[in-house]
This record gives C-alpha cells, structure tokens and sequence, in this order.
C-alpha cells in the first residue's frame, strides 16, 4: 500500500503546516505484517495498545475505485471485507509402484474432490453492504440493466443473472461478493516420480463472508463430499475463524466521504462495497473501531495490477486521491 503510505504523509504534513484547526485528534498508524495476516501489525496494535488507537473511525485501504457500468460511474468505499480461512483437503491411499497402477491412489481422490468443489454451488449469502451497493447501483441505470442488477439479489433469479451479465470482470467480483468462495492454490504428492504417494494435499483459498464462520464453511464443504462419495477418502483441516463485522453504513464519516467527492465527481455517486481480500480493517472492526476503506481512484487506475510485477499508481491518481481525502479528513475532524 505504497500510494496509501505516501498520501498520509503528504496529508498529515500539508494539516501541521497549513491546515485548519481540527476538533478532532487525528492519528496515524503504519503497519507492516498486513499481507502475511497483520498478526504482527494491526492485531499486536488491538492487543497491545487499543487505546492508543481508539478512533471515532478509521479511514484504510480496500475501496475508493471508480466503477463504470453504462454511462455511469460510481466511486465505492469499503465498510466490509471477507477473511481468510485458508484449509487443506487431504486425500489418503494405498502407497505403491507406479508400474502397477490401482484404484486406490490418493493423488487420484484428491483430483475428485477438487473437481466436486468446482462443481458445487455455494448458497448465495446477500449481505447489507452488497445489497446497498447493488440497488444504489440499479437506481442510476435503465432497463433492462436496471432489473439485471436487482436479480442478483434474488435466489431464484441470481444464476440467470450470472448468465446474462456481458461484464466478466463485474461478473466474477459479483460472485465473490455473494458467495462464500474457494479456490484450489498449492497441491503437494509423492516424493519419486515411480512411487504411488499414500497422502496427497490441496491448500484451498477460502473466504468467509460476514456473519460467516469457518464451523459453517466447513460443514458445506463436508457435505459436498459425502453426497459425491469422497468422505471417507478426503479429510478437510480448516482452522477456526469468523466473518469480521460490518462498519455502520450511515457513519459520520461516510457523509464526509460523500461531500468530499462530490465537490471533485459530482455525476459519480459514492457506494458501498464489500472487499473480496483483506486489510487490517478486519482487526480494528471487532474492536469497536469502524472502520472504512477509501483511497479515491479515478477509473483508469487499473486495480487488477494489484500483486502483480508492473503494479502501479499514476501522479494524477495520487494527486486526486490526496485531495479527496484530504477534504474529507478536514470536513469530519472540523
């Protein structure tokens, strides 16, 4: 979160030496540790030192991108995020010579299971913050978009949904949005290319929605391997957690973000959105600190060059994030 990091200095210099005279105190936190799970940041922060950094709210990453559907854009912020619950599924067999090739391989029962995974359908879980996003989004669009968006919502109509919205991209980030998900990421098996291997692993991406947690999560998966017959061949290992909690979507703050934006992107209405990844935001939230990503980005900025070898933020991006955010510091703190 380099942009995020030098904003806040510019920020937080640009108030001591020329800025109003704020009501409230404003705090900084920096914090490595947040892409190994913040253990060592953020959560040694709440255990250690809340009330050091017991806020109102927090401002973070996580939101802020500009999202064109149509003619229209929206700019999002993030008052929810999913965690992690990564897991293991593990197959056992009977070891072997790989010349005499058997039924029972556990490489082989792994492949079963993933696939039944991938043919699974989770229940669709419609959140509060997802909902608002979408039916702000649909206020602003004509038919037949309108309707489209709004059948996302409903059971019996979201499948048919997915099927007809011609937006890949808002598609799958959709998806994700509704569903708790899983996604197959490390395999390990055997240890010579001639020995049938007694135990093969899958690591699986699992993330949990709030009001989730990973008991429920579990007996999902459960369940979709006994009814494909893979129970008794396939053991999943998944660790104890929870959803974080959802921030107020009525804040203060939030009214802040709105009034700032709208004197830069007045056509583009601010609306919430739900983060398919994780921040800190998922330890300040359980300690009672709401907490709101929001890193305005006009669209342009290209998101899906996070993690990746060429990731980047232009000038004019950090130039226009630095101004929002510095309005809505100034009109919340006044």
């Amino acid at each position: 979160m380099k942009h995020l990091v030098a904003i806040w200095v510019v920020l937080v210099k640009i108030l001591k030496e020329e800025g109003p005279t704020l009501r409230r105190p404003l705090k900084v936190m920096f914090n490595a540790d947040e892409e190994a799970g913040g253990h060592a940041g953020a959560g040694w922060m709440v255990e250690h030192h809340l009330q050091a950094i017991r806020a109102a709210a927090a401002l973070n990453e996580g939101g802020g991108e500009e999202i064109r559907l149509g003619s229209r854009s929206y700019f999002t912020y993030q008052p929810a995020e999913k965690v992690s619950a990564a897991f293991e599924l593990v197959a056992r067999g009977t070891p072997g010579h790989g010349s005499v090739p058997h039924e029972d391989n556990a490489l082989l029962w792994l492949a079963r299971a993933l696939e039944a995974l991938a043919r699974a359908e989770p229940p669709l879980l419609v959140t509060k913050p997802v909902r608002a996003m979408v039916e702000s989004m649909a206020r602003y669009q004509e038919e037949p978009m309108k309707s489209l968006l709004l059948d996302f919502l409903n059971p019996g109509k979201a499948a048919d949904a997915f099927r007809r919205f011609q937006h890949p991209q808002h598609r799958w980030t959709l998806w994700a949005l509704l569903h708790n998900t899983v996604a197959p990421t490390m395999l390990s098996a055997g240890s010579r290319p001639n020995v049938i291997p007694a135990e093969a692993r899958a690591v699986c991406d699992c993330r949990l929605l709030p009001g989730e947690t990973s008991a429920s999560m579990e007996h999902w998966l459960r369940e979709v391997l006994r009814t494909s017959g893979l129970h008794e061949k396939v053991e999943v290992k998944m660790p104890l957690t929870a959803g974080s909690p959802t921030s107020p979507l009525d804040h203060p703050l939030v009214e802040s973000m709105k009034r700032a934006l709208a004197r830069h992107r007045p056509e583009s209405p601010l609306i919430p959105t739900m983060l398919t990844g994780g921040t800190d935001g998922s330890w300040l939230r359980p300690a009672g600190i709401p907490t709101y990503g929001f890193v305005p980005l006009p669209e342009g900025e290209e998101y899906e060059r996070v993690h990746g070898i060429d990731e980047r933020i232009s000038i004019k991006g950090l130039q226009f994030a630095l101004s929002v955010l510095y309005e809505t510091v100034v009109d919340f703190c006044r």
